[in-house]
């Protein structure tokens, strides 16, 4: 299994390397690619989109306490890739497709920041209260924008239309960054959750013990 695995990092790390060195090229040099070029950079970003969300889901997956987690977040963005890629080589312009991308997208980075947060160590109960607010206010978030996408949408538009709407998704959004960006700076926090030792009973054995008796020759 061990050797499985070191075989797939190997070929992810060569179709990484060979995907961005094409791209590059393309981009810096001005031959005509127009065919392939875009095709080619929107498999290389999807790639790389996935890729990153895939990683810090696995990454979680390893801990046995957080292991579903991790899986749920591969899955959903290994489904979304393969999605993606149906949809850059069969040229098929659906708007359920659209929006299924979409919504797997969402998903996929909301379960890779969720497991991120999982995946730190928490040192005190601040810092534990910060990932639980983050987890649920970017639970909320995503949520809010898929049934959107996947709503009876009469036009884009209606997103920005329905003001109150709007306010609550940023409003959510917010809440989330600020929560995920206190995680780490609460966890530095030094507090007193533990209590302090108090010399016991057994320092005052120790003090008051009787010394050993010498043997007598």
């Amino acid at each position: 299994m061990k050797q499985i695995n070191q075989s797939i990092l190997k070929i992810s790390i060569a179709i990484i390397i060979i995907l961005s060195s094409l791209s590059a090229i393309m981009i810096l040099t001005k031959g005509d690619y127009k065919p392939i070029s875009a095709k080619l950079f929107a498999v290389t970003y999807s790639v790389f989109l996935y890729g990153i969300t895939s990683s810090i889901c696995m990454a979680v997956s390893f801990r046995e306490k957080y292991r579903s987690l991790g899986i749920a977040g591969i899955s959903i963005s290994a489904a979304g890739f393969a999605l993606s890629l149906f949809g850059i080589f069969s040229n098929v312009s659906s708007v359920t497709l659209f929006k299924l991308i979409f919504g797997l997208t969402i998903a996929a980075i909301a379960l890779a920041h969720i497991s991120f947060l999982y995946y730190l160590n928490m040192q005190n109960k601040y810092a534990s209260t910060a990932r639980t607010v983050a987890v649920v206010f970017i639970s909320i978030f995503s949520f809010l924008i898929i049934v959107r996408v996947f709503g009876n949408i009469e036009s884009i538009y209606s997103l920005y239309a329905a003001e109150s709407y709007l306010r609550f998704v940023v409003a959510a959004l917010t809440i989330d960054l600020a929560a995920t960006l206190l995680v780490p700076l609460c966890n530095r926090l030094q507090t007193s959750q533990n209590p302090e030792t108090v010399p016991g009973p057994e320092i005052a054995t120790s003090e008051t013990a009787v010394p050993p008796t010498e043997s007598i020759p």
